[in-house]
């Protein structure tokens, strides 16, 4: 027996010394995964930090394209609302010019046909006045009204200072033609 309990000592012994080799082999590979781990925590901690690099370049260069293309668009929308609000600010002017042209001259037509009827009727009545008496003083008054200038006769006396009042109304000395000019000799 005596070589099977020194066979199975060799072999506990051969078995410890596997033993030992295996867990000297699996701390030997522990620490080469350490170290692998870590290298491995520095290359993807230095990735991650290109990449952020990376992203935030990225994402400085895509907002700054981005605002350059809103200001452009934003640029182009403002100048074609300007140049329409231009051209409907032109339009609106215009028509309002044209409307108080319209009404100026419509007023202007109406007040100036308002006056002259309300002359013409003054006028008429004037007339009847004077035709009341028959044609033949009608006819005189006509004459009278054309051998004499009453506005430039009513100026002289006010500038000659002849205006006086008597019975209540002012009273000037008049030269009051009576008859036709007489007409100049020919040469």
């Amino acid at each position: 027996m005596s070589p099977l309990v020194e066979g199975m000592a060799v072999h506990a012994d051969h078995l410890d010394a596997r033993h030992d080799a295996l867990v000297a082999a699996g701390a030997e590979t522990v620490a080469e995964l350490r170290t692998v781990l870590a290298e491995g925590r520095e290359t993807a901690e230095a990735e991650a930090a290109r990449f952020r690099a990376e992203c935030w370049a990225t994402e400085t260069a895509t907002v700054a394209s981005l605002t350059n293309a809103l200001a452009d668009a934003s640029a182009k929308a403002f100048a074609s609302r300007v140049r329409a609000m231009d051209r409907r600010t032109a339009a609106t002017v215009a028509l309002g010019l044209v409307v108080a042209l319209c009404m100026g001259a419509g007023g202007g037509w109406w007040a100036g046909t308002t006056t002259t009827r309300a002359a013409i009727t003054e006028t008429e009545a004037a007339l009847r006045v004077a035709f009341r008496e028959g044609p033949e003083t009608a006819r005189l008054w006509l004459e009278l009204m054309t051998w004499n200038d009453p506005r430039g006769a009513v100026i002289r006396c006010r500038d000659t200072g002849r205006i006086r009042e008597e019975a209540g109304r002012k009273a000037c000395p008049l030269w009051f033609w009576v008859s036709p000019p007489v007409a100049a000799p020919t040469p």
